[in-house]
């Protein structure tokens, strides 16, 4: 049996009690807009989807099993739009205090994704920069590398007097600083107690300015 309603833009009204001595409209088929309203919230129950899409059971359902939400898509891919001018897309989650928190922005004003918690990766998954992946840094499960394919790799710091400073273990169980370029000073300071340079030339390069080896000696080269 159907029920039809042949009046032009007119709908179809299914209302029930609304829990305070009246009636209300829990779901409207809107004949002069075209679509129907849900005017109070459906609920689903257990494993029951909401399916939407032609295909056979519906290309993308959204379900409960009892003990996870399932966002799954069997067709195409799975888009999260936000057309409001200048705002966002949040990811958040429980915070692990009984509340939750933002971990992930897609700032729509600023343009920029914004991650509000520590991002993890684990053993041998690289963080790429550039089009082709050309540079990445990752840890192996023993190491840790940097690795660039494409041109130079250029460390700056644009703070005025601020200082470029390579730290490393100090044999005593903490770390000392190596290496410091010091932005205040501009000079460069070799903080370590000895430097190594087993492969320096051992006669005059006529470069000045270059180190070179003259049978123990340190000299530096006039060019």
């Amino acid at each position: 049996m159907g029920v039809i309603q042949n009046a032009d833009d007119s709908d179809i009204i299914f209302k029930s009690d609304d829990g305070s001595g009246g009636v209300t409209a829990y779901l409207t088929l809107d004949g002069g807009l075209g679509y129907t309203t849900a005017s109070k919230a459906i609920k689903f129950l257990d494993n029951v989807s909401a399916a939407f899409g032609t295909g056979g059971g519906g290309d993308y359902g959204i379900t409960h099993d009892g003990t996870d939400a399932k966002h799954e898509n069997y067709t195409g891919d799975l888009k999260f739009i936000n057309y409001a001018d200048d705002k966002d897309i949040i990811f958040q989650s429980d915070d692990g205090s009984g509340g939750v928190t933002t971990y992930l922005t897609l700032d729509g004003s600023a343009s920029y994704t914004l991650a509000s918690k520590d991002i993890y990766l684990v053993d041998d998954v690289r963080l790429r920069a550039g089009t082709g992946g050309d540079f990445s840094f990752f840890h192996d499960g023993s190491n840790s590398k940097i690795n660039n394919n494409v041109g130079n790799i250029t460390i700056e710091n644009f703070q005025d007097d601020g200082d470029i400073i390579f730290k490393s273990d100090d044999g005593s169980g903490g770390t000392t600083a190596y290496l410091t370029l010091d932005g205040g000073d501009v000079s460069t300071i070799v903080n370590t107690i000895k430097v190594l340079m087993p492969n320096l030339p051992t006669s005059d390069p006529s470069v000045a300015g270059q180190l070179w080896n003259s049978s123990g000696d340190l000299k530096i080269s006039a060019g």
